[in-house]
């Protein structure tokens, strides 16, 4: 009994000697450690100040914190800042929308133009309508040239219907030129029927003569085709003369009926 009083007695004992020695160690180990710590640099309070004045105020002395201060340097000379770019004066096309300032140049180059660019616009569309001769021709020259480019046939058929226009009267070679131009332009058989018509009563040395005014009347149809070839192949006037030669009967005849036709 006694030596199991002294085993814990000793344990006891043990536990203390323990307990000091972890305290003794911990507190070495916080000095050691406070030690180590930098020491800390106290901020002065801002200090108070008050004002004798009519109104007394009181404020705070705020220390201005040191800051890098990056310095610009200036162009050398009289610079201002007010006449940077934002204040000086700025040119109004440039704060516009490009699309607007590209139709207003094209409207003025139409305006400035002495001839329209536009195909569609130049001959109007009622050209043909022009009774003054120099004028059509210009509209006819102008729509051909639209049509097939610069060609010496649309000189040919210009002039030619200048002429027709001014009852000018055309020589045999100038109607058979302006015939063929006109066939190279628009082929069509009885152009080239035309052409040959021509070249052959050129051949034959008989007289060429134009006819201006109104056209004469056509034979009714599916009548007179005796004399209709006639017609065709001389003229009104000498087709109708050398078909009396023929038949005089069948042309007094063709005269009354065209009458009755006219009334």
């Amino acid at each position: 009994m006694k030596r199991l009083q002294k085993g814990m007695l000793r344990v006891a004992l043990c536990c203390v000697l323990f307990a000091i020695a972890c305290g003794i160690y911990t507190e070495f180990d916080k000095k050691r450690f406070r030690k180590s710590l930098q020491p800390l640099s106290l901020v002065e309070e801002n200090p108070v100040h008050t004002h004798q004045g009519g109104d007394s105020q009181t404020h705070t002395d705020v220390p201005i914190m040191d800051t890098v201060i990056s310095t610009i340097e200036s162009p050398t000379g009289d610079y201002d800042w007010r006449s940077d770019d934002m204040n000086a004066p700025t040119d109004l096309a440039d704060n516009t929308d490009p699309w607007e300032n590209w139709w207003e140049h094209i409207e003025n180059q139409e305006l400035s133009a002495d001839v329209p660019e536009d195909v569609e616009d130049y001959p109007p569309k009622d050209w043909h309508r022009t009774t003054d001769p120099v004028l059509f021709a210009e509209y006819y020259r102008a729509q051909l040239t639209n049509q097939f480019g610069d060609l010496p046939q649309v000189d040919i058929l210009a002039d030619g219907y200048m002429k027709i226009k001014a009852e000018i009267p055309m020589t045999l070679d100038e109607k058979i030129e302006h015939v063929e131009a006109m066939y190279d332009l628009f082929p069509d058989e009885k152009t080239r029927e035309t052409i040959a018509f021509l070249k052959e009563w050129k051949a034959s040395g008989n007289p060429f003569k134009m006819e201006f005014g109104p056209p004469p009347p056509s034979p009714p149809a599916d009548q007179f085709l005796d004399i209709k070839p006639f017609v065709e192949r001389y003229g009104w006037e000498d087709g109708i003369a050398k078909f009396r030669q023929i038949n005089p009967e069948r042309v007094v005849e063709f005269e009354r009926i065209v009458n009755q036709h006219q009334h």
